[in-house]
């Protein structure tokens, strides 16, 4: 449909039109109830570790980070009861939760702390954040980037956009150059 590409192509919403707080969608109303009806629950956490070998800029990446969170409006999503219903709140802005753990040396196990950590971390839907990010140095060129995610705001296909977009924002950090982004 070339009329809704242009279209994508050429809406942009501004803070006016964006409206201050949004309906979820069914899939995000299931999670929702069940987070209400058993709090606390690490079933929809959604862990990625990706491997990262070479050099890493670290300043480049954290700022590929927070292109990302301003790129992805779910990054700063949170999800908070309003007039009785459940309702998606996007926070105009927000610096990712991002920390640099040093495991170089400690075989692994700071590495397997952080991803059992990030398993049983506790997601606060209605104060967030719902993205958080830990960078473990495994040695001077070999790091793994820990992604935990609630699953209200990822799936797979926008995990899979996430990681493109991250990976064109740290290339784009790190070389002073634009993003190519679609």
């Amino acid at each position: 449909l070339p009329h809704l590409d242009a279209l994508r192509r050429t809406y942009r919403p501004t803070a006016a039109s964006a409206p201050a707080d949004a309906p979820l969608s069914p899939g995000q109303e299931r999670i929702w109830f069940l987070e209400r009806l058993l709090p606390g629950r690490t079933a929809y956490n959604e862990i990625k570790a990706i491997r990262l070998d070479g050099p890493l800029d670290v300043p480049a990446l954290r700022a590929a980070l927070r292109g990302l969170v301003a790129r992805h409006e779910g990054l700063r999503t949170v999800f908070r009861e309003i007039g009785g219903e459940p309702r998606q709140v996007v926070r105009p802005s927000a610096d990712p939760d991002f920390e640099v753990l040093d495991g170089s040396g400690s075989s692994g196990t700071v590495l397997q702390d952080a991803l059992a950590a990030e398993s049983a971390r506790r997601f606060d839907l209605a104060d967030g954040p719902l993205f958080v990010t830990r960078l473990v140095r495994l040695a001077e060129a070999e790091h793994v980037l820990v992604l935990s995610l609630h699953h209200i705001v990822v799936d797979a296909a926008s995990a899979t956009v996430l990681a493109r977009d991250l990976s064109a924002l740290y290339r784009a950090e790190r070389d002073g150059s634009a993003a190519d982004l679609p």
